[in-house]
Parts: structure tokens; C-alpha cells; sequence
């Protein structure tokens, strides 16, 4: 009688470990309220900063395949790095009149260069000339004028390989995308690789107030350890890359199921790049508008100067889009996809929570505007964002019928506001 009880004891042992594992798996996502937040902001802004501002080339990646001289030029650029015109208050306001409503910054790209102060690795930014804290400084700037805050941390680090003498396959440094098999010490801790990032997302998320938003590059089976740290340590937290699509330099053809997030430079380049080939304020707009209407957030990049101040077309452009923001803004907020995204050149918001579909017209579209698709929809008033009067609209067999005025509200892509009975 003893083994068969012994033996349901075991059982139910397995059981009740499987179901603890279980459960701990199914903890560690991220929560559907984050998420729907997370959805509502909508529009963000991304900061790819560091020493290697000061040779204008991309940031981290010119290091694969380089010369033994170029590395150590390279990994010795934060010796001279000093941005004393570094105003992040003035980031902030010109990215909350853009209608941004979040922020993500490079703490650490793939180089290994740590732009807050770290207690891990003397490789920061508080052992360069300008010896001040810049994470710290951007999340007050941020939050204080009401911008959620988010870490770009990336997994990768190329310059605990370069220390420790990483292998490298055809030039570039070999990542086993397992954190684990990094056993060689760093840092000023002497610890293995994992062991210094799980502390660095310990500092990162314990030392710089509320963070909402954490953004791992490069390999989502690296990042596994790391991001569960973080879920420990802040459960509301939204995890971007290595959980949800994330579309780089690309907005896809067609909505994609639940949250996802296209990531896109202003120009070529994430890196500040001299003299670089910036995109036209209206293609900037038209891409925020398509992927809001496809149901997704744009995070817009800007690669600050090595002095600290923003390049003056990246300035005016986010300038321009604060002016679109003032009079559109609540179609870009708070807002889904329809059921469909577009007309031709019509694109579709709904309010999440209310009855409200935005038409945003890329082009003037003329004396009239004519939305087919709501043709059988009951329609309660139409108004253009801009514009404070009661739009003429009738409906027909053509669908919803609008005579638009010869006033137009704003230089670029213009929102028609259609409150239904029920949409």
C-alpha cells in the first residue's frame, strides 16, 4: 500500500510543479490593460544618441567587420564625447506639441556604451567630459510634460566581446543568442554577461522613477532572462521588441492582429548623420495616418549632434507635425482600425471607446468628399477638425456625401469627424 501511495504522491508533485510552471509563463507577458495604453498613445519618439555622434556614421554597426584600429578608435570615442548644449526639456516640448506620447532611448546599443550611470561598467557615460547622468535627465524632462518613458536596452554587447575577446565568425562577433554561455568576467563587478545585464535592468528600472515601455534589440531568445527581470520588477511594464511586431523602416501592406509598432528614421539613417536625406513633412504624416489606421503606433527617430542639440531639419519637422497635431490629434490618439483602413486615398480612425470614425484625406479632396462605405451607417453629424461649424452632408445610394468649404484648417491631410449612432 505504501508504493501506490508514494507514487500518487510523485504524481501529484509533477502535477502541481507543471502547473506552477505554467502559471509563471503565463504571468510573464504583457497585461492587456498596458497593452490597450500602450495602443492609445500612439505615437512616439525614438532617440539613437551616443558617442559615435561625434564621426557621424551609424551607430554601433560600423563595427562589424572592422579593423583591430577602427575598434579602438571606436570604443575610445567617449573620452571626448561632451554634449554642453544637451537641453532635453526642449526635446520634450517639441516631441509633446508633435503629439508624441511616449519616448524610447538608446540607454545601450550594441556597442556597450551606457548612457545613464551605471555602479556595473566604467564604459558610461559618467566617465566622459560631460559626466552628467543624460537618462536621468531626459526621463524628468519627459515625464514632466506628461511622456511615458521608455529604455532601448540592446542584448547584444559588442564591447563586453571586445574585452573579453569574443570569437567572431566572418568578421562579426558571434552571438549564441544564449546569454549564458558568456562566462568571462566584465564590468567592474567581474560578472559574466548575464549576470551584468540582469543588473543593469535592475538599475534601469529601479533608479529613474516609473518606466512604461522596455525595448530589446537584437535576438528575442536572448532577451527571455532579461525580460522576465523586468516583469518582476515592474508587472505593468510593455515590452515592445521581442514581443510584438515591430516592423523596421516599413509599414506593412495590410493591419496586423493586436498591438505592433513600426520603428522609422526621419532620414537615412538612425545615428546623427550630417547633411542626411530627411523625408518630407508630409510623408512623415502620411506614414503616422496609414499606420494608425492600420492599427499601429509610430515611433519616429531622431539622432541628436554630438553637442547635445537636435539638427535643425529634424527640428523644423517635428515642428511641422506639432502644427498637424494641434487641429488632428484626436484622430491619432485614443483611436483602431475601422473596419477597413482606406478608401483610396481616405484613410479610417475610430475612437476606441466611442462612436467616432475619422476620415483623413491625404490629398484635398475638392467641393466633395464622398465615403462609400458609409452608406448604410447612421450618421449623426460631420464636422472637420479645424473648422468649428457643422460640416453639409447628405447620404445617398453613393454612400455619405460631404461638401467641404474652401477653408482648409491645416497644410497637410485633412480630418473629417463622423459621429454615428453606432459604428
Amino acid at each position: 500500500m505504501v508504493k501506490p501511495i508514494i507514487k500518487y504522491i510523485s504524481i501529484l508533485t509533477v502535477m502541481f510543479f507543471a502547473i506552477l510552471v505554467a502559471t509563471s509563463k503565463s504571468l510573464a507577458k504583457n497585461k492587456d490593460a498596458s497593452i490597450e495604453k500602450f495602443r492609445d498613445a500612439g505615437f512616439g519618439l525614438f532617440i539613437h544618441w551616443g558617442p559615435v555622434s561625434q564621426i557621424g556614421k551609424e551607430i554601433s554597426w560600423p563595427l562589424v567587420g572592422a579593423s583591430k584600429e577602427f575598434r579602438e578608435k571606436y570604443f575610445s570615442l567617449y573620452k571626448t564625447f561632451n554634449p554642453t548644449k544637451f537641453n532635453p526639456k526642449e526635446w520634450a516640448r517639441l516631441a509633446k506639441q508633435a503629439g508624441m506620447r511616449y519616448v524610447v532611448f538608446t540607454t545601450q546599443h550594441f556597442n556597450g556604451f551606457n548612457m545613464f550611470d551605471t555602479a556595473l561598467s566604467n564604459y558610461n557615460i559618467m566617465n566622459t567630459p560631460y559626466g552628467k547622468d543624460i537618462s536621468a535627465q531626459l526621463a524628468k524632462a519627459f515625464r514632466d510634460e506628461g511622456i511615458a518613458i521608455g529604455w532601448y536596452y540592446g542584448v547584444e554587447n559588442w564591447h563586453y566581446y571586445y574585452e573579453t575577446g569574443a570569437p567572431e565568425i566572418n568578421g562579426r562577433y558571434n552571438s549564441t543568442q544564449d546569454l549564458k554561455k558568456f562566462t568571462k568576467p566584465y564590468g567592474t563587478q567581474n560578472l559574466t554577461l548575464l549576470e551584468y545585464e540582469l543588473g543593469q535592468m535592475k538599475e534601469l528600472l529601479t533608479k529613474y522613477g516609473d518606466i512604461d515601455v522596455m525595448w530589446y534589440d537584437h535576438s528575442a531568445k536572448s532577451a527571455e532572462p532579461l525580460k522576465k527581470r523586468v516583469w518582476e520588477l515592474n508587472p505593468d511594464i510593455v515590452i515592445v521588441r521581442s514581443e510584438i511586431p515591430t516592423p523596421e523602416q516599413t509599414i506593412p501592406d495590410k493591419p496586423i492582429k493586436g498591438a505592433w509598432e513600426t520603428c522609422m528614421t526621419m532620414g537615412r539613417q538612425w545615428s546623427y548623420k550630417p547633411n542626411d536625406n530627411y523625408k518630407s513633412a508630409v510623408t512623415l504624416i502620411d506614414n503616422l495616418v496609414k499606420i494608425r489606421a492600420r492599427g499601429g503606433n509610430y515611433l519616429l527617430n531622431v539622432g541628436p549632434k554630438p553637442n547635445g542639440e537636435l539638427p535643425a531639419p529634424q527640428v523644423e519637422l517635428l515642428k511641422k507635425l506639432g502644427s498637424w497635431n494641434a487641429i488632428n490629434g484626436e484622430a491619432i490618439h485614443r483611436v483602431r482600425g475601422w473596419v477597413i483602413t482606406n478608401e483610396d486615398n481616405i484613410w479610417f480612425t475610430k475612437k476606441r471607446d466611442a462612436n467616432i470614425l475619422y476620415a483623413i484625406a491625404l490629398e484635398w479632396p475638392g467641393k466633395q468628399l464622398t465615403i462609400k462605405s458609409l452608406r448604410d451607417t447612421k450618421v449623426l453629424s460631420v464636422k472637420m477638425l479645424g473648422l468649428n461649424k457643422e460640416m453639409k452632408w447628405q447620404q445617398s445610394k453613393e454612400g455619405l456625401v460631404i461638401e467641404t468649404s474652401d477653408e482648409r484648417p491645416s497644410k497637410y491631410a485633412y480630418t473629417f469627424k463622423i459621429v454615428c449612432l453606432q459604428l
